[in-house]
């Protein structure tokens, strides 16, 4: 479906200009103003949704440039949800001047701290769910892997998921994009490759240089789209467990499983190193185990989970 033309607005530089807008280093921001490539991201985001029943939920728009995409594919609402609350005023003129068609809902705080019914609030007329963002490189990786749980158990943003068409179209430093997608054996395969492939189907649909950003980071970025698995839904007692399984199991990578396994809370440690042992994988290093396999690795813990805590994870396991 082809978008729409939205009212006549400032360009988004001229609204930096007016608010005297610039990018933070410490909120890991960079800003894509070439309309081409906002363009591209938003139709992708949208491709396969029913558009008057989908609420396009943007992480981190900044002045407004990707959500003006979107806005222009006309999708039943958008909300945007901002930390930084100097881009409160041109996100307002925003919402103002595309005057409620599509709605256009600004909230001002963190995601990690933002209730989700306070996003979804027509979930019965906007179902399906599209969750979009240019993510701030420094909180990308942990904003994910608590979307990709809450994909798969159907919990949180995602409580439609069962009945509801959902996906994540979302921008990250291009190596955590190939991390988010490594196969088995391949080199970036990780504890994050692990619950991408576990909670939903993942793949990179573009990659751009680091010229599209103003200010260009170091780095080229990737974009990744997510949607749930049908075959896989997991309870959040699983999720967690897989969460625990892989943090301890690639924190010493260059060791087999069963010896990374050994540093294991001692609630599920002997319980899931026989279960390494009975699958074969005892020899096997955490970069070589399929997902399947780490995911009845997770059953095992989860059936044995108590209140014990779970080992510090290292840098490595975070990755």
């Amino acid at each position: 479906m082809a978008g729409r033309r939205l009212p006549g607005l400032a360009s988004v530089s001229d609204l930096i200009r007016l608010y005297k807008l610039s990018t933070r280093k410490a909120l890991s921001q960079n800003f894509i103003l070439d309309t081409n490539v906002t363009d591209k991201i938003a139709r992708a985001a949208l491709a396969g949704h029913n558009l008057n029943a989908t609420q396009v939920v943007e992480v981190g728009p900044g002045p407004g440039s990707l959500t003006r995409s979107m806005l222009a594919q006309a999708p039943a609402r958008v909300t945007v949800v901002e930390k930084d609350d100097r881009f409160r005023g041109s996100l307002v003129a925003l919402a103002e001047a595309v005057g409620g068609a599509p709605a256009l809902d600004v909230i001002i705080g963190d995601m990690a701290q933002v209730e989700p019914a306070r996003i979804r609030t027509d979930s019965a007329a906007a179902p399906e769910l599209a969750l979009v963002g240019n993510l701030p490189f420094n909180v990308a990786t942990p904003l994910t892997v608590g979307w990709l749980g809450d994909m798969a158990s159907c919990s949180g943003l995602f409580a439609n998921a069962p009945t509801a068409r959902a996906s994540m179209t979302l921008m990250y430093q291009a190596e955590v994009g190939q991390r988010l997608t490594a196969a088995p054996g391949e080199p970036g395969y990780s504890r994050l490759s692990v619950l991408a492939a576990a909670c939903a189907n993942a793949k990179v649909l573009y990659t751009f240089a680091p010229t599209i950003f103003v200010p260009p980071p170091k780095v080229s970025a990737s974009v990744v789209r997510f949607v749930p698995r049908p075959d896989a839904v997991l309870s959040p007692a699983i999720v967690a467990a897989l969460q625990d399984v892989t943090r301890v199991g690639f924190s010493l990578r260059r060791k087999t499983l069963r010896n990374a396994i050994k540093r294991a809370p001692d609630a599920w440690r002997a319980p899931v190193i026989a279960a390494v042992e009975d699958a074969g994988l005892a020899s096997l290093r955490a970069g070589d185990v399929p997902v399947a396999a780490w995911l009845d690795l997770a059953r095992v813990a989860a059936a044995f989970t108590t209140t014990a805590g779970t080992v510090a994870p290292t840098a490595s396991a975070a990755q």
